[in-house]
């Protein structure tokens, strides 16, 4: 049985997440489902989209057979299954015929304000020592948060094998955190949402023979998100710890939205002013800019992300450090870009 669980049932979900990614391929090919080049993309070729799916239907069917062997409750089931299925229909959707934006905003606040009412929103919150008291501002702050999370994950899903990459990375380090905590549905979640990612990963290598698509990217931002306010709620794993593990996407996506509204740009429309994207636009590969998330991640944020864990006085400080540090990293490579144009 040790040997199943550890090796044969992780080789399994694997190898489901390959094949599955294959037939979206092939459906996606015969179908014309196509991500077609523009002056805003960082690839060059038509490539089919929709992959994400088999991360999306692996992850809502291993949220509902690990409740039914009791390791999570029946809100954290219907929260993360339920909203998952809404967020994964409308990214389906809009990956074939585009939705308008605010159809998808209005489809996601559902489904986000679905989960957080089956988790009982956030009462309280906690940075290291200090509680704050949210009452019911807490609902509204949750829906806000995860929204927010299924976007600007979307948005930083733009090259190939990064927003996986980035998936692969937090969904480990959480579960062991998960699993150190006696969480240990959690952990599986987190663990089936890596070998799943691992699975589609392998068609999306550089150069993309399949493309993520909002079916993935969206329920993957929406997973760690519901993940999140359900391990602050059970006093397991702190939201401060998802907000440093997935600091690069979270910081990248909201000083670049910042900075669009300040400029007085359409936000919400299509661009490539993320940090991201500029270093691809001066010559970076899409394989070295994963591998660099990649090397930052395990380099810096996971011995952040385990500091803040064992010491929660440090949380609010590592915060404030965090922050200076990305926006630094953030605005040199905007400024170096700015000065290559010149």
């Amino acid at each position: 049985m040790l040997v199943f669980t550890l090796i044969i049932l992780p080789v399994v979900i694997f190898l489901l997440s390959l094949g599955i990614t294959a037939l979206i391929r092939r459906y996606s090919l015969r179908n014309r489902v196509l991500d077609i080049p523009n002056e805003r993309s960082s690839h060059t070729q038509p490539t089919p989209r929709g992959g994400g799916l088999s991360i999306t239907v692996i992850f809502i069917l291993a949220s509902i057979i690990v409740y039914i062997l009791q390791l999570i409750s029946t809100g954290q089931t219907l929260a993360l299954a339920g909203g998952g299925v809404l967020v994964g229909l409308i990214g389906w959707l809009d990956d074939h015929y585009d939705i308008a934006a605010g159809w998808r905003a209005a489809a996601y606040l559902l489904a986000t304000g679905w989960s957080v009412y089956w988790l009982s929103g956030l009462p309280v919150i906690y940075l290291g020592e200090t509680a704050i008291q949210l009452s019911s501002a807490g609902f509204v702050l949750s829906v806000l948060a995860i929204a927010w999370l299924i976007n600007l994950y979307n948005f930083m899903d733009g090259t190939d094998a990064l927003a996986a990459i980035e998936a692969i990375s937090t969904a480990v380090f959480v579960a062991v955190l998960f699993y150190l905590e006696s969480q240990t549905g959690l952990a599986i979640l987190c663990i089936v949402l890596a070998l799943a990612t691992a699975g589609f990963l392998y068609w999306n290598l550089p150069p993309a023979r399949i493309f993520m698509g909002d079916v993935g990217s969206c329920v993957i931002g929406f997973g760690f998100g519901v993940l999140a306010l359900a391990g602050e709620n059970s006093g397991s794993v702190s939201i401060a710890v998802w907000i440093v593990l997935l600091a690069i996407f979270i910081f990248d996506a909201s000083f670049t939205l910042i900075m669009r509204i300040i400029r007085g740009e359409r936000w919400y429309s299509a661009h490539r002013n993320h940090a991201y994207q500029r270093l691809v636009q001066m010559g970076m590969s899409h394989g070295e800019l994963a591998l660099s998330v990649l090397f930052i991640n395990m380099v810096l944020l996971w011995p952040l992300a385990w500091f803040i864990y064992v010491t929660p006085g440090a949380t609010l400080m590592v915060l404030l450090l965090l922050v200076i540090l990305m926006f630094g990293l953030w605005g040199s490579i905007q400024l170096k870009f700015s000065r290559s144009l010149q």
